[in-house]
């Protein structure tokens, strides 16, 4: 008996998110390459993968020479293995820069990406306060951080780590998307 190919064992629709999904991870492939990746490695691949498939508004940097800045709040393991994956990198001609965020101070404006480690001893509530009028795309480690106000939450489904956005929030701080990055998300929450 003939086996059914892949593309008649599953729908279309999931092989090609898989592609992508693995397309976005590729910045931390060659990083990881040494074994299994780690849930943190993953996390920290899609933080630099995500700013390829997002448009900030001018507004969002001080010029044009002003690098794309992922803050990271809480979490020093992912830091260190954001800021090896983005040793030379480049988006839309802008240096990619990873930095500690330890504090609710005027630094937040000097983010575009923000990541918000839930043990990080920062408040989540008054991180996305001091957010909500700024084009910064706030990421957090779990699914309730959307219903505080996040954009973007990681959530683990099926042991791998997958992701959610709130299309509302995105769009309230003047942020868009690619379709692609919406079409490899887990689940997408649309504005009202």
């Amino acid at each position: 008996m003939r086996r059914p190919s892949i593309l008649t064992a599953r729908p279309l629709r999931t092989v090609l998110r898989l592609l992508l999904a693995g397309w976005l991870l590729g910045a931390g492939t060659t990083l990881l390459a040494a074994g299994p990746a780690t849930e943190t490695e993953v996390k920290a691949a899609y933080l630099y993968n995500f700013a390829k498939f997002i448009h900030w508004p001018d507004s969002a940097f001080s010029d044009a020479q002003s690098p794309l800045r992922i803050c990271v709040a809480g979490d020093t393991e992912l830091l260190g293995i954001l800021q090896k994956i983005l040793q030379d990198k480049q988006i839309d001609n802008r240096e990619v820069r990873a930095q500690a965020l330890n504090r609710l101070d005027n630094s937040i404006a000097s983010c575009q990406i923000l990541y918000h480690l839930s043990a990080s001893g920062i408040d989540a509530r008054s991180l996305l306060a001091r957010t909500r009028q700024l084009p910064v795309v706030t990421i957090g480690d779990n699914g309730e951080f959307l219903d505080l106000g996040g954009m973007i939450a990681f959530v683990i489904v099926d042991q791998r780590v997958r992701f959610e956005l709130d299309l509302a929030a995105i769009r309230q701080a003047d942020i868009q998307l690619s379709s692609r990055l919406m079409g490899v998300a887990y689940k997408v929450r649309e504005a009202p």
